[in-house]
């Protein structure tokens, strides 16, 4: 279930005098309010997107209705989404969809050096790159800076994405290693493959 946080009602825009009720439930800020005779509730991207505004909207008999209604709508469109990931087969780990990272990539803020390594990644396709040519892409003194903070650059999309994987210690929304046996080995030297999902939804990036 997505997290909530605290709701306030303001001065409602265009002149109504009804109110306009805000929350944040999960990524997302819904506005619910009065509209001539009907009762809207509408979600949008909490931060500002560049993809796309509005995700979803309900109606009810009350401003209240109308916004459980739209959390249920929103909670069935998430139940959908989980079911279309793709499976690791090696780690269990769930491939959210192109569609899906990009809107994550909309929302989540990634530094110069993490935008650097996605970059580097996925122009590399299958053939990946090693933690220390990660390094040198995003301009780090160390492998393990590297991987540290491209984990956190995963731990991004996945708290955006609501997917568990504090788990894995690794990047595992972003790439994984190129061979099988090292899902859980010493990965300095491996080589990391970005997932193909990730790298279709930043090819018109950056």
């Amino acid at each position: 279930m997505a997290k909530k946080s605290k709701s306030k009602t303001g001065a409602a825009s265009g002149g109504s005098s009804e109110g306009v009720h805000q929350e944040t439930y999960g990524p997302y800020l819904i506005k619910a309010g009065k509209l001539g005779n009907v009762f809207l509730a509408r979600a949008f991207p909490e931060a500002a997107s560049r993809s796309r505004g509005l995700i979803a909207e309900a109606r009810g008999d009350s401003a209240e209705a109308a916004v459980e209604k739209l959390k249920s709508l929103i909670e069935t469109q998430k139940e959908e989404r989980i079911a279309k990931r793709r499976q690791d087969t090696r780690t269990g780990t769930a491939i959210p969809s192109e569609a899906e990272y990009d809107d994550a990539l909309d929302q989540i803020s990634l530094s110069r050096s993490q935008i650097s390594m996605l970059k580097a990644l996925a122009t590399s396709a299958e053939d990946g790159l090693t933690p220390r040519q990660l390094a040198n892409a995003a301009g780090y003194a160390s492998a393990s800076a590297a991987e540290r903070n491209l984990r956190k650059a995963s731990d991004g999309l996945a708290r955006y994405l609501d997917i568990d994987s504090s788990a894995e210690g690794t990047a595992s929304l972003v790439c994984l290693p190129a061979s099988p046996g090292n899902v859980e080995a010493d990965t300095s030297l491996d080589t990391w493959v970005m997932h193909l999902e990730l790298r279709q939804a930043l090819e018109n990036r950056y």
